[in-house]
């Protein structure tokens, strides 16, 4: 009765699945093409074509089965909209800019005269004129890297930082390039006014303690600034997607030595102990990160010292690629890959006619097995054996029952006739 049941299932009727699947597929298709077409832009249209070359190409068989099983038509439209969010996310990365440009500030007051900071605000200390000469320099360099392309400048809000974007905005951008304040890119708080021999003992203790974990007194620790450039990025990248309507391409950011590393490390994924290792840039240095060629990942293409010997930093610094992603999310991938539709728990049958659960690691399933479990699965939902469970009650009471659970009505039966 269960096999009959079973077959006689709408959810497992020849052609049912593939009907769905066919209805799915086109009327998601022709909806998604109108509404592009007529509310688009010229470049979202691009992408929505692109979108759809790359769904028409999908294994067509792949949504036939998932559209035959259990869970039809939810089973279309979960695939789908996986298959579209990752290459969405693929189009955005080929399509970010070609340049990310850290460039730390010139030479400043505090720079040549450690003694100011007791008097003068972190905040508020000023280019010297080498500072100002440096600057130009830097402008004079950056104009040979981005030539006549577009660029925007993320400054930090302190005053050195403010006239080192002034003066490279004079060669490179002028008028035209939009310069954003972003206070997340500030300089590494120190504490407050800061007296160089409470400051030469905070030096030696963060030496001893590790420069990424020490936290300075009224001030903040390299793990500080680290949070600061995750919450920079989201604001970052949503921009380099065109979230905001505008795209560029070179982003230029202004900031401190420190706040560089620290980017880089965000970026691409050091460890603390090979942070510590990156010397700081000197002033005005410039620290190139380069869109990579078909990933979209940027790859750091300037020259940083490292180490005692100061050598160039090692190759596998330099980018993120596919080794070194998340453990996480790489487990979590496979998980998708080889999950079986039918899940994970199965009802199997044991020697004492108890139906149990038994939670299974799936592997990769093949079309027939597929369909099978969609088979199994019918005729379990439809023919469920009745569970019996022995339960005990405190030892005062000194009662035992068994319960006996009908699936389908929902019903509780204690045969010792207790409610």
């Amino acid at each position: 009765p269960a096999s009959a049941s079973a077959s006689a299932s709408p959810a497992s009727a020849p052609g049912s699945g593939t009907g769905r699947g066919i209805c799915a597929q086109v009327a998601m298709t022709l909806s998604g093409i109108l509404t592009l077409s007529y509310f688009a832009p010229t470049r979202y249209l691009r992408m929505a074509f692109f979108l759809m070359i790359l769904w028409l190409v999908v294994d067509i068989n792949d949504l036939f089965d998932i559209g035959a099983s259990a869970f039809g038509f939810q089973g279309i439209l979960e695939r789908i909209s996986f298959k579209l969010a990752m290459a969405l996310s693929a189009y955005r990365k080929r399509s970010r800019p070609k340049r990310i440009i850290l460039i730390r500030h010139g030479q400043s007051e505090g720079n040549v005269n450690k003694k100011l900071y007791a008097t003068i605000p972190d905040n508020q200390m000023k280019l010297s004129e080498e500072g100002k000469s440096q600057a130009t320099t830097a402008a004079h360099r950056l104009k040979e890297i981005v030539g006549d392309e577009s660029v925007i400048y993320y400054v930090s809000p302190y005053t050195r930082t403010l006239e080192t974007q002034k003066i490279l905005a004079k060669w490179v951008g002028k008028d035209t390039a939009p310069c954003i304040q972003e206070a997340r890119l500030r300089e590494q708080d120190f504490g407050n006014f800061q007296k160089p021999e409470k400051m030469e003992e905070s030096m030696k203790d963060r030496a001893n303690f590790g420069r990424f974990w020490y936290r300075f007194s009224n001030g903040e620790s390299g793990a500080d600034v680290y949070d600061r450039m995750s919450s920079f990025f989201s604001t970052l990248f949503r921009h380099m997607d065109g979230a905001e309507g505008y795209k560029f391409d070179n982003y230029v950011i202004v900031s401190h030595g420190l706040t560089m590393r620290l980017f880089l490390m965000r970026y691409l994924k050091w460890s603390v102990q090979q942070f510590e290792q990156v010397h700081n840039p000197e002033n005005c240095e410039i620290w190139i990160m380069k869109r990579g060629p078909g990933t979209g990942r940027f790859e750091l293409q300037a020259e940083l010292k490292y180490g005692d010997n100061k050598s160039d930093v090692p190759n596998i610094m330099r980018t993120v690629d596919q080794r070194r992603l998340s453990v996480d999310f790489v487990n979590l991938r496979l998980h998708r890959i080889q999950s079986d539709p039918v899940g994970s728990r199965r009802y199997e049958n044991s020697d004492s006619s108890a139906a149990t659960l038994s939670p299974t690691i799936p592997g990769p399933r093949s079309r027939d097995q597929r369909s099978e479990d969609s088979k199994r699965f019918n005729s379990a939902s439809l023919a469920m054996p009745k569970m019996e469970c022995s339960v005990t009650a405190p030892s005062k009471i000194g009662i035992t029952s068994t319960i006996v659970e009908e699936p389908d009505s929902g019903k509780h039966i204690d045969s010792s006739g207790s409610s």
